[in-house]
């Protein structure tokens, strides 16, 4: 399997067939793991393996219990709380094996570190038709003093990533991706010579209209002796309108504004630092939560915020 199939493949895997993992080929992706960078090439990371899945069930009860006891103490969602109380969740998902991967010191970087060697662990997992899932619901009561001291591991590590191992009885559908956000620094000018264009914002499955035409009055308007650039419009997208002083903003005045039209019908206001910083960027509707690339601008709907 090429490198960018096993990131693409891999997935959070939460039923697993009822077999046993051997220790070889944990040691094996724990080899991988450790081949991630650390900061000071300190590498510090430790790891705990359980392939007992009687254990495991056993620890996901008892996190269980914990959690429902101790929920207001943790940073999670009280409206989690459902989920614990359904007599049906486990933890664990009946995993045959549980990694749980430790920082050895609280040193800085250091849990940064180890999530590094946990993602060079999940994708060398998927590589061998294997799933994991790193259940963070786990961490608080694997990293209690008196579960470290029960399972023979140093009080001063840290339990940072708690991952289950096992053969997937299925590979689960990709849920998606919103597009990237990206801060393009220092400001990137080199599209300013092509004057102000038209502006939509893609996304699939988002289909508002098709903008077929150039906005060929924008540069007529503002004064602008240059051309637009002509955008054939995707088969989807989400209109992007702003409006008012072209000449300033494009001047590098700022901060600017946009207001985003979705197709959900809402509207809502996206602040940049100035007129530049707008192309390439990303935008998700507040309300229904669709992604947008600006890919192209028309200034005549960009507005200054003053004050």
């Amino acid at each position: 399997m090429q490198f960018s199939d096993v990131i693409q493949k891999r997935r959070a895997v939460r039923n697993y067939e009822d077999r046993a993992m051997e220790r070889t080929t944990i040691e094996k992706l724990i080899g991988s793991a450790i081949l991630a960078p650390s900061a000071m090439n300190l590498q510090p990371w430790s790891f705990a393996v359980v392939t007992d899945r009687q254990k495991v069930d056993e620890f996901a009860r008892r996190a269980k219990e914990w959690l429902l006891a101790s929920l207001s103490k943790t940073s999670y969602d009280p409206a989690v709380r459902h989920m614990l109380e359904d007599p049906d969740f486990t933890v664990f998902y009946h995993a045959p094996a549980l990694v749980f991967i430790l920082a050895k010191s609280s040193a800085s970087q250091a849990a940064e570190d180890c999530c590094l060697a946990a993602e060079n662990f999940m994708l060398a997992a998927r590589e061998e038709g294997l799933g994991t899932c790193w259940v963070g619901f786990a961490r608080p009561w694997l990293d209690l003093p008196s579960t470290k001291t029960e399972l023979g591991l140093p009080d001063q590590y840290h339990v940072v990533a708690p991952i289950i191992l096992g053969y997937p009885k299925e590979w689960p559908e990709s849920p998606g991706r919103n597009p990237a956000e990206i801060h393009w620094l220092p400001e990137d000018r080199s599209n300013d010579a092509h004057g102000p264009v038209t502006a939509l914002a893609g996304h699939r499955g988002a289909i508002e209209d098709r903008l077929t035409k150039p906005l060929a009055s924008a540069p007529k308007k503002f004064g602008l002796d240059v051309p637009p650039i002509v955008s054939e419009g995707p088969e989807d997208g989400v209109r992007v309108h702003r409006k008012i002083e072209l000449m300033k903003i494009q001047d590098g005045a700022g901060p600017v504004k946009l207001t985003v039209h979705c197709p959900c019908k809402k509207s809502f206001d996206v602040e940049y630092l100035n007129y530049q910083s707008i192309l390439r960027s990303q935008v998700k509707c507040r309300y229904c939560g669709r992604g947008a690339s600006i890919t192209e601008i028309n200034p005549e709907d960009v507005r200054l915020v003053v004050g």
